[in-house]
């Protein structure tokens, strides 16, 4: 059984420690960054080389060997295995690439013992990828360290990790447990959301455009009382909040963060369609199969395309490998250029000559459709609310906004505010979860993106309650499945807030209280099993004395200003702390 209230407020007091290092995990690149607390805005990103390309992100690609062990990450991974394909030993290694996107799924949300497919159809976990490519990401930053002379021990660092804000509470608690199994200590380690991060980037890093007396425009940071939007472009999700300077120049949330699965990676999925209409699905799929080096330089070529600007001519080149062109001609007994499907169906659209698939200018954006008409919708919506009014700029940051077409498509549909995109978009979240991490106070408040209640009994009410829920217990009727509210969705908490919901066991002997958490869609569900509730997982509230039957009772304290839903207890009848867990995993 349980009771419920609510705490004020309390700001949670940021560890003093002597460095921050964050760790970008993308869905398509990630990286890391740190700088020491005594100069905050001093942060370090490494630059990563792959044999053709250096970039302040690696590819998120994990190899393994034959047993399993750990061979390398990011562009490394991506030229070995091009390099194993090449002599055709695929087949005892497994390659995972573009893998953080599992964590987004609402049909089969991640499980401890969830595993991922590798690019050969080989199994493993997906807690062991996760793991294994955060624990590089780590041991990278500390040679770094090393090398720079910084003279600062582990306990003396704050660990941040950088999350989706669209994705759920469970899919934030599986990035922990991995974190903590690369060896980041979880008392160390800070949860960010990706757009809340590039929200401190943008508030303090010159973002707000001036002019000076003598009319030259200089960007400087935003002042208390400024309201903006902070679109995070990734590859894999595109995340959208709006946010308001106050006072203190801490940032309160003015709208719960939305978004979709619609970033970066859309377009080159839809490129790719279009490539394999044009080539033949049979010989793409053999393709991919059997000459990964060649897929590999077709994926790199059309990424680089995504970001090509504006082209000098009325089409956009595309460099098909030769090894492509051979397999098709093999196959179909003659060359790609000379074929009639591709001069009856695609005529109007491409032309071929010497390799080069040249996209006409015109049908460039349809690939970028999807993802663009889910942006659009996504901030169109936004800016008709009324906390959206006297809203200043909106800030493109994130991989993705490196692309012109996505940036020339958003800023034409809305000209009643301005469009920001800093210097470095791309890192505006390594860096504002560097900034974030020396000061997690920064955000002073954040809205419920749902309603969140345990499962409770209460006593059964005749004449009123449904006879489907009528349960007796010891003679006493009870009301079962009863949805116990303790945040409402839309719901402003400001950093520190606790809700509290009072345990009782409904047994005298009972040493272990399962409670049962809860979230919906809806702001005043009455039963768990209402439309728009959905089982999160439990909270087990140790109760070993007892002495006092069911006369105990533990207090239960939630924690929703938090960027993860935290949790403490403490036992009435002792006056400790009771021991108590969140598992959403199992």
């Amino acid at each position: 059984m349980a009771k419920k209230g609510e705490d004020a407020n309390t700001m949670v007091k940021p560890p003093q420690r002597l460095m921050c290092a964050a760790i970008d995990f993308g869905t398509t690149y990630s990286g890391y960054a740190f700088s020491m607390k005594s100069n905050q805005t001093q942060i370090f990103c490494p630059h990563w080389k792959g044999s053709n390309y250096q970039s302040m992100k690696t590819p998120t690609c994990l190899l393994l060997d034959s047993n399993q062990k750990f061979d390398s990450f990011g562009y490394v991974a991506q030229d070995r295995y091009a390099e194993i394909t090449g002599e055709d030993q695929q087949d005892s290694w497994y390659y995972f690439k573009n893998f953080k996107m599992k964590l987004h799924s609402k049909k089969h949300p991640m499980k401890r013992g969830t595993k991922l497919m590798e690019e050969g159809g080989k199994s493993l976990p997906a807690m062991k990828v996760f793991s294994t490519s955060i624990r590089y990401l780590k041991e990278e930053f500390e040679k770094e360290k090393k090398k720079q002379g910084k003279k600062v021990h582990d306990e003396e660092i704050t660990w941040v990790l950088t999350v989706p804000a669209i994705w759920d509470e469970e899919a934030k608690q599986f990035m922990r447990v991995a974190a903590e199994e690369a060896g980041i200590p979880s008392d160390q380690l800070v949860i960010a959301l990706e757009p809340e991060a590039a929200s401190v980037y943008a508030k303090d890093v010159n973002v707000k455009r001036e002019q000076t007396e003598d009319e030259q425009l200089i960007l400087s940071p935003y002042d208390p009382g400024t309201k903006f939007m902070v679109v995070d472009l990734g590859g894999g999700t595109v995340d959208i909040t709006v946010r308001e300077v106050m006072k203190d120049r801490t940032l309160k949330e003015l709208y719960a963060a939305c978004g979709n699965a619609k970033g970066g990676n859309t377009v080159n999925k839809d490129m790719l369609e279009f490539l394999t209409q044009i080539i033949g699905d049979d010989i793409m799929k053999e393709f991919k199969m059997t000459q990964k080096a060649g897929y590999f330089d077709l994926e790199k070529e059309i990424e680089t395309k995504k970001r090509a600007p504006e082209a000098q001519d009325q089409k956009i080149p595309i460099i098909l490998p030769g090894t492509l062109l051979d397999l098709y001609s093999t196959k179909k007994g003659c060359d790609l250029e000379k074929c009639e499907k591709l001069q009856k169906d695609f005529k109007k659209t491409v032309s071929l000559k010497h390799a080069r698939l040249k996209v006409d200018l015109q049908h460039f954006p349809l690939f970028f459709k999807k993802s663009v008409d889910s942006i659009l919708r996504n901030i169109r919506e936004i800016l008709s609310q009324d906390f959206a009014s006297g809203l200043k700029d909106v800030i493109i940051v994130g991989g993705y906004a490196d692309c012109p077409t996505i940036r020339r498509a958003i800023e034409s549909v809305f000209e009643e505010v301005s469009f920001v995109i800093p210097h470095e978009a791309g890192l505006a979240v390594l860096k504002g979860a560097v900034l974030y991490g020396h000061n997690p106070n920064v955000v002073s408040a954040r809205m419920c993106r749902y309603t969140y209640g345990t499962e409770v009994h209460r006593y059964f009410l005749d004449g009123k309650d449904d006879e489907s829920k009528k349960k007796v217990i010891d003679g006493v009727p009870y009301c079962t499945q009863v949805f116990n509210k303790l945040a409402e969705i839309g719901q402003t908490f400001g950093v520190g807030s606790k809700v509290v919901t009072e345990v009782y066991p409904i047994r005298p002997d009972l040493i272990k209280m399962p409670v049962k958490l809860y979230k919906s869609t809806e702001k005043n569900p009455h039963f768990v099993t209402d439309k728009g509730s959905t089982y999160m997982g439990q909270i087990v509230v140790d109760m070993p004395d007892t002495t006092k039957g069911m006369e105990r009772c533990v207090k239960v304290y939630l924690k929703f200003g938090e960027t993860e839903l935290k949790l403490e207890a403490i036992d009435q009848s002792t006056g400790t702390e009771a021991t108590v867990s969140l598992d959403l995993l199992s």
